[in-house]
């Protein structure tokens, strides 16, 4: 028996499908085994995290994402850039990524961060520069971030 595929990954879910991807870009057949038929379950894509917009991005494929998902309209939301604990506010890194994301996306955008430096005045100030507003993250980590802002 001859096998159709150099690579067989089992499970379509964000990593399997992200695998598949850079595998066959990288000249492999592949074939993704999933055993369910469809994605309509909850949890599925409700939140793209920035760490995904920057593999999208360095994929070629971030404008795309924006422009197919402007086609839910008004059921689509503000984007949520959601951070983890770990991630203090440093203006430079932030600037950029903001300007990065302003770049390609108009529509409204939402930041949640999880680190008391976010509470500095300047954090707010580059927020609002770039219309981005602090929502409250549940459960607040730090006293003050259960309050939004930006």
């Amino acid at each position: 028996m001859t096998p159709d595929a150099d690579l067989i990954i089992v499970g379509g879910g964000p990593a399997g499908v992200m695998a598949g991807l850079l595998f066959a870009r990288a000249g492999c057949t592949v074939r993704i085994l999933e055993k369910h038929a469809d994605f309509f379950r909850d949890f599925r894509g409700d939140t793209v995290h920035p760490s995904t917009m920057e593999i999208l991005d360095q994929l070629g494929m971030l404008e795309r994402f924006l422009a197919e998902s402007a086609g839910l309209h008004e059921h689509r939301g503000p984007l949520l850039v959601q951070l983890p604990a770990s991630h203090a506010f440093d203006a430079r890194v932030v600037g950029r990524f903001f300007d990065g994301l302003r770049s390609r996306h108009e529509g409204p955008v939402v930041c949640e961060p999880r680190h008391v430096s976010w509470l500095a005045a300047g954090a707010d100030a580059l927020l609002a520069r770039y219309q981005v507003a602090r929502v409250a993250p549940d459960p607040a980590r730090a006293p003050g971030l259960e309050r939004p802002g930006g």
